[in-house]
């Protein structure tokens, strides 16, 4: 069975974030947002490679957008694509096949990735 769009704008409030060589924010949750954004999309690409096969990079395009925006080089960029490889992984253990409820929650962690840009770019905007 193979997913359709399900939601492959949820995470453009990313785009709204500033470039990445702006002051990333003050605020202490910050980061945590990043990385559980980080983990989520691994999360949601787990589910469109079991469905649609290795070709599907819709979610990890999107980590590429994160990385460009807060972890081009360094300590931070190896801490997200961490995160995201454990988010990868940890639902590779649970669903081993693609069913109907993939669409599910698949769409779940598309609302949870969205609700985590739109912090993201709040924080920016208020910092």
């Amino acid at each position: 069975m193979r997913l359709t769009r399900l939601a492959p704008a949820a995470l453009a409030a990313i785009m709204a974030m500033p470039p990445a060589h702006a002051q990333t924010p003050a605020n202490p949750g910050h980061w945590a947002a990043v990385q559980e954004l980080a983990q989520t999309l691994g999360q949601a690409h787990w589910i469109r490679v079991l469905c649609n096969g290795d070709q599907d990079e819709t979610w990890r395009r999107y980590m590429q957008d994160l990385l460009e925006l807060e972890g081009r080089e360094g300590d931070q960029h190896t801490a997200l694509v961490g995160a995201f490889n454990q988010g990868f992984r940890s639902l590779r253990t649970t669903y081993k096949a693609c069913t109907d409820d993939m669409k599910v929650a698949e769409s779940k962690l598309a609302a949870h990735g969205k609700d985590l840009a739109d912090q993201l770019a709040r924080s920016y905007l208020s910092h």
